[in-house]
């Protein structure tokens, strides 16, 4: 089995990271009540499957991101870059 990468692995645990910090903040209770699960259960998920499904989402290049979090592809980032470089000039000259 082919080991993932020092950066591959770097994605994983910041991914699992943020996972966590989000259980903590919802906690172990509520998130239980909503999945219809035991607390114990989602003990057993948060110490045994979370860092795994960390590194499934990384490696099927995946990006966990909070609900009002914005996603822009790399060309609509450059558009958005030109479209700023132009109008600020622009507005200089005025």
């Amino acid at each position: 089995m082919e080991k993932l990468s020092n950066k591959t692995n770097e994605r994983a645990r910041k991914i699992e990271s943020i996972i966590l910090q989000r259980l903590a903040e919802k906690t172990q209770t509520t998130i239980a009540i909503e999945l219809g699960m035991s607390e114990s259960k989602i003990s057993r998920l948060k110490n045994d499957d979370i860092p795994v499904i960390a590194k499934l989402i990384t490696c099927l290049g995946l990006k966990v991101v909070p609900d009002d979090s914005l996603e822009v592809s790399q060309a609509e980032l450059k558009s958005i870059k030109t479209l700023a470089k132009k109008y600020l000039e622009i507005d200089e000259m005025i």
